[in-house]
């Protein structure tokens, strides 16, 4: 009876995230086909529309954003309107786990993901990316490390 209660767990570790990732996927586009879509089927004559176009202008949008916030002033105003949530516990925590791994790869280099480093520690193995050599620019008291690799 472990072995089945073991082997089932294991099983349920290795799909939940795959299904909570897939609808997550799934019901991001279809939420955008939707409401996109119905804006295209208002505008341009009839019969012009067709399926996937809704998402299409989804992702023209996260492209026009993305041209917009490197912009000064809506950076500024992005700043702005952010930090309120930064004040308000539960959504902090749930605003920092979405947006701090997009922030982080966001800002590495494409190459300094192909170099990975397992780090021994506890009797555990840690696997990671190597994203910076120079930590001149770290307070002194984030720079401390009881690994002998980081000075």
């Amino acid at each position: 009876m472990k072995f089945i209660g073991k082997t089932f767990l294991t099983g349920l570790v290795a799909a939940v995230p795959i299904v909570v990732i897939s609808y997550l996927i799934y019901g991001l586009t279809v939420t955008t086909e939707t409401v996109l879509g119905e804006a295209f089927r208002a505008l341009p004559p009839d019969g012009w529309y067709r399926p996937g176009m809704g998402v299409g202008a989804g992702l023209l949008l996260i492209f026009f954003v993305g041209l917009l916030m490197r912009t000064r002033p809506v950076r500024r105003f992005y700043g702005g309107t952010e930090r309120p949530l930064y004040r308000i516990p539960l959504i902090r925590s749930v605003y920092d786990a979405i947006r701090d791994p997009f922030t982080v790869f966001s800002q590495i280099r494409e190459q300094a993901l192909h170099q990975t480093v397992v780090l021994a520690l506890n009797g555990m193995r840690l696997i990671g990316f190597i994203i910076r050599r120079d930590l001149r620019d770290l307070p002194a008291t984030t720079r401390r490390c009881a690994c002998p690799c980081v000075t």
